[in-house]
């Protein structure tokens, strides 16, 4: 509600990792010169107020001119932060004049509307496409993190791209979300399910995700390849609990994945391979099905590379893996595997409104409407990132097939994506 809230008033929403170091939150509150913070319970509180109180110590980092002529700080200088409200979303604020409830930013809220809808209304009205929307914070090889510009162009163009392009997302369908929202692959499905008229189940925690799975019963559920692996090695763990479970296990992927071959070809399978295919799904891959909530229509799988190993056991098992790419930068995608048009090892076509170029060294280059345009009071980073041409250098050295399937083969920087999708 806080983060469609702040969009709909025309206001900024900067998204921070509840992970998040004091130091990193006081530099990214800092830089974008935010005002009001949520935090969701008293944890957070403690470690916004130990910043609110303290301030920190600027890093090396550039600094422009501020916009009222003040004198700029220079790295190692400590720097206050100018927060005028906190907003805790469980707990009761304790009587701290600065701190105000959910339920007190409610009834707040329904006073003010009472008051002046007709301003309200004019203010949401009144957001233009390439307003500014929302500031994401990403994480490089070396120093602080840089904000991403993303304005609410950017995300309109990808929700078209996704709606037309893939048809993953249909009204009446359910997603299952359980990536923090401070992910850009995970505000690409809050978005995309509200555009599209679907469903998002939001997962308590990790640790009733199997739980969770099971009651809401998804039709796409979107995630990193941490866990997609994660769930390969432990069906595999299991299959080789006994040497008979081992046996149905091999055979049941043979089969599955002779069936999965043919499919990709687009060739007919067999009568005899069809019989074997469904023995196999009883035998084996119904439990998997049955764990998911019975229902999964595709996987998604962004924010690092998926083996496709790992891609291809899905698929055997009838769960299919629509792999994807994109950058904070590109908010968040720029390719994407089709549920009609899919290659295991690639991240699959660009999408329509999206231009690739490879430069002379293997450097894959962008340019489209969802693609960010620099970063926040960054511009010195920013030159490095987009040369003058527009095109933005993603940092990946990348491979494009005749028929325009992009395949990853390495980094140009000195940066490893795990496969939870963090940087390091």
């Amino acid at each position: 509600e806080c983060d469609l809230g702040i969009l709909s008033a025309g206001a900024v929403s900067v998204p921070i990792y509840p992970s998040s170091t004091a130091e990193e939150c006081a530099f990214i509150l800092w830089n974008a010169g935010a005002r009001v913070i949520i935090v969701e319970n008293h944890d957070l509180l403690a470690r916004v107020r130990e910043v609110k109180r303290d301030g920190f110590i600027l890093p090396d980092v550039e600094v422009p001119d501020a916009e009222d002529g003040t004198p700029r700080p220079s790295p190692g200088d400590r720097v206050a932060l100018a927060i005028d409200k906190i907003i805790l979303l469980e707990g009761d604020p304790d009587g701290d004049p600065d701190v105000l409830s959910f339920e007190g930013l409610l009834a707040l809220g329904s006073r003010v509307l009472g008051q002046h809808e007709p301003t309200l209304r004019d203010v949401r009205e009144s957001v233009e496409p390439d307003d500014l929307a929302t500031i994401v914070y990403t994480s490089g090889t070396t120093g602080p993190p840089k904000g991403v510009v993303q304005t609410h162009r950017n995300h309109l163009s990808i929700l078209e791209m996704v709606a037309e392009d893939t048809g993953v997302f249909s009204p009446g369908d359910v997603d299952f979300l359980f990536l923090p929202l401070a992910h850009s692959f995970a505000r690409l499905q809050e978005f995309a399910a509200i555009y599209m008229g679907s469903t998002t189940a939001v997962a308590r925690s990790l640790d009733t995700v199997l739980d969770d799975l099971a009651a809401t019963r998804p039709h796409v559920i979107p995630a990193v390849p941490r866990v997609y692996e994660k769930i390969y090695t432990r069906i595999r763990g299991q299959a080789t609990a006994s040497p008979v479970k081992q046996h149905v296990f091999s055979w049941a992927v043979g089969v599955g994945r002779a069936v999965s071959k043919l499919v990709q070809k687009g060739e007919p399978v067999p009568f005899h391979l069809e019989l074997q295919r469904k023995l196999a799904h009883k035998l084996v891959f119904s439990k998997l099905h049955a764990k998911l909530g019975g229902n999964v229509k595709y996987f998604v799988s962004g924010g690092a590379p998926l083996s496709a190993e790992v891609a291809e056991f899905f698929h055997a098992a009838g769960l299919l893996i629509l792999e994807g790419y994109g950058l904070t930068e590109t908010t968040p995608a720029l390719c994407i595997n089709r549920p009609s048009k899919y290659r295991f090892g690639t991240v699959g076509p660009a999408f329509s409104q999206v231009k690739l170029r490879l430069a002379e060294d293997g450097e894959l280059l962008a340019k489209g409407p969802n693609v960010a345009q620099g970063y926040y009071k960054r511009p010195l980073a920013t030159a490095e990132a987009w040369d003058q041409d527009g095109w933005f250098h993603t940092g990946d050295i990348a491979e494009i097939s005749d028929d325009g399937f992009v395949r990853i083969v390495d980094r140009k920087k000195e940066l490893i994506i795990t496969a939870g999708g963090k940087n390091i």
